[in-house]
Formats: C-alpha cells, sequence, structure tokens
C-alpha cells in the first residue's frame, strides 16, 4: 500500500462565516490510499481552533505510511501461516 498526500487551498463563493470567523478559502489537506488497482481519497481541513494544523496532519500521515507496509506484510504472513 502507498500513501500520497497533498495541500491545496479551497477559494469560497462566498465567505463562510460563524461567530468566531468568517473565511473566504480553507487550506485542505488531501490523501490517497492507493493497493494494487484499487485508490481510496480522503480530505479535510485542520482547525487551528482545535490545534490542528497542515504540519500536524503532514506529520500524522508521515508516521501512519509505514504501518500500512505492515498490516499488508501480517495479512500475507497470516496466509503463508495458514497453509
Amino acid at each position: 500500500m502507498q500513501l500520497q498526500s497533498r495541500v491545496f487551498a479551497l477559494e469560497y463563493n462566498e465567505p463562510f462565516v460563524i461567530s468566531r470567523s468568517a473565511d473566504t478559502h480553507s487550506e485542505v489537506v488531501q490523501v490517497a490510499i492507493t493497493h494494487g488497482d484499487l485508490v481510496g481519497y480522503g480530505e479535510g481541513a485542520p482547525d487551528p481552533h482545535y490545534g490542528e494544523s497542515i504540519e500536524s496532519a503532514m506529520a500524522f500521515f508521515g508516521q501512519v505510511e509505514p504501518l500500512l507496509g505492515r498490516s499488508e506484510e501480517r495479512r500475507v504472513g497470516k496466509e503463508c501461516r495458514s497453509r
């Protein structure tokens, strides 16, 4: 399995207004996890109000990417042991 991520800005047609802010765009993180011919996508907008940032999201992806290969190794290992 492979994880790819990118950062981009979404520009709003109109400001998004709530009680604490008015935003005209969002910085968004998009991920794609590839396994063979299959691809799964996800995205999120880290919110500084909750201690999140683009940097912390990207760091998290860097931490979990090696785990994706390990889950595949465990699955293959179980198949080999069951034979």
